[in-house]
């Protein structure tokens, strides 16, 4: 017991003198946490690490080839659409090099002439129906130009294929189906 009393004894005489400080609370008054300009500073770096290393993960080129595989699907059901309801044969144009496609019917009238009238765009009220794909997306079919007669069905006979991307657009030449 001697020897335990001793150690306290000399733990006290040590703490008097300064030698060995007294134990602290976990947090004192003046540490209650981190500044305001830390916090910031901290998100700030946070948010310009994200953006430069997340920007290298993730790529949006999916999301770009749905959604232009979308709106050629969209392109040419209008096309069979338009001709079942006009009457009037509809062509669909194709250019694979500069990833464009367009909307025309026939010059004259439902019967004779080139396909040279433009095809008024009903979304966007523009007198053409035309688009222009991203490059990095791209653009091929397997027949071009597409033509609906004024049943719905593709003149050319056979199944139509358009590549938009990674993504295919089927056209059935029997029915005129779009899928």
């Amino acid at each position: 017991m001697k020897g335990v009393n001793r150690a306290k004894t000399q733990s006290l005489i040590l703490r008097e003198k300064g030698v060995v400080s007294q134990p602290r609370p976990f947090f004192s008054s003046h540490e209650q946490g981190f500044t305001l300009i830390e916090l910031i500073i901290v998100i700030l770096l946070i948010g310009i690490l994200s953006g430069v290393g997340g920007v290298r993960f993730f790529s949006d080129i999916g999301y770009r080839q749905r959604g232009a595989a979308d709106d050629v699907a969209s392109a040419l059901r209008y096309a069979q659409k338009l001709a079942i309801s006009s009457g009037c044969a509809v062509q669909v144009s194709i250019d694979g090099v500069a990833n464009t496609y367009r909307l025309n019917q026939l010059s004259v009238d439902c019967t004779t002439g080139n396909f040279t009238r433009e095809v008024f765009h009903p979304g966007t009220s523009a007198t053409e129906y035309s688009n222009t794909i991203d490059a990095e997306v791209g653009l091929t079919s397997s027949v071009s130009p597409i033509t609906f007669d004024a049943r719905g069905v593709v003149t050319e006979g056979a199944d139509v294929t358009v590549t938009v991307g990674s993504r295919n657009v089927e056209v059935i030449a029997a029915t005129g189906l779009v899928q």
